[in-house]
């Protein structure tokens, strides 16, 4: 939950989560928003447990729909009210604070740049996903918002084509490191990217920007079955994120439904 609160002229941002963390790809926030039945078991979910993360990602492809599918998933955002935590797509910004990290900081995957985008069109209190699903239909930021998805569909399939063309082979093989285990997501990626005869599109591009930071700080990813199959090569430890493709959404709301655990503070 996010709420800004307002005292004597100073703004104070409280983020609260629930575990599990869950990360939706567009297809999968489609998906669920559209069948009846996996919508209402993860609203039935969202009434004791669970924090939807959301990105940028998911707000410029959100932007992106009409009629019966955006009301769908309007709807559907309303249902999760204020349990969602904002997370950050660009895995190199989150690189940078890994490897700075303290104690006390804000979590390196904490996208910051919602409150400073969203703050100055709402009153104190909570922000929903509902409130940003319905601020990127307005005209002019829902043009900006198209715009913008497609310039970084561009520029990261740039990212994507000029590492197929490295040469990685003597650049050793990536350990995992705890402290710094984006830095392991993206390098694997790199030496997949390279070694996969997939045609790189500009679909592959956002997939990559929904892949890569949610793997690391989501306990349940779902994701479409190309980047859910290129995860499941990552080799990451046993006990890390759970990755599904679509094939798994039955697993993947059973696997929700059994999740046990206790509210989390997350900064």
């Amino acid at each position: 939950m996010i709420t800004f609160v307002s005292n004597s002229g100073t703004h104070t941002v409280d983020v609260i989560g629930r575990p599990p963390l869950i990360y939706l790809d567009h297809w999968a926030l489609r998906h669920i928003s559209d069948d009846s039945l996996s919508r209402e078991r993860v609203r039935e979910v969202f009434e004791k447990k669970g924090t939807l993360l959301f990105s940028w990602a998911n707000v410029l492809e959100v932007a992106a729909n009409s009629g019966a599918s955006l009301k769908a998933i309007q709807s559907f955002l309303s249902e999760t009210e204020e349990h969602w935590f904002p997370i950050e797509w660009n895995a190199f910004k989150v690189i940078e604070r890994e490897k700075t990290f303290m104690p006390g900081d804000n979590s390196p995957c904490f996208a910051s740049s919602f409150l400073e985008t969203f703050y100055p069109h709402i009153s104190d209190g909570p922000l929903s996903l509902r409130t940003v699903c319905d601020l990127t239909q307005d005209s002019e930021i829902n043009s900006a918002c198209r715009q913008h998805l497609e310039n970084v569909k561009k520029e990261t399939r740039k990212t994507l084509t000029y590492w197929r063309s490295e040469n990685l082979r003597n650049n050793g093989t990536p350990h995992f490191d705890p402290n710094c285990p984006t830095m392991y997501v993206v390098e694997k990626f790199k030496r997949l990217i390279q070694k996969e005869t997939f045609n790189i599109d500009e679909n592959d591009a956002i997939d990559f920007l929904h892949a890569t930071v949610p793997i690391v700080y989501a306990d349940f990813v779902l994701l479409d079955k190309h980047w859910a199959d290129l995860a499941g090569k990552l080799k990451l430890p046993s006990d890390c994120v759970k990755v599904y493709s679509p094939k798994d959404v039955e697993k993947f709301l059973e696997d929700l439904e059994r999740f046990q655990g206790s509210t989390l503070t997350v900064d």
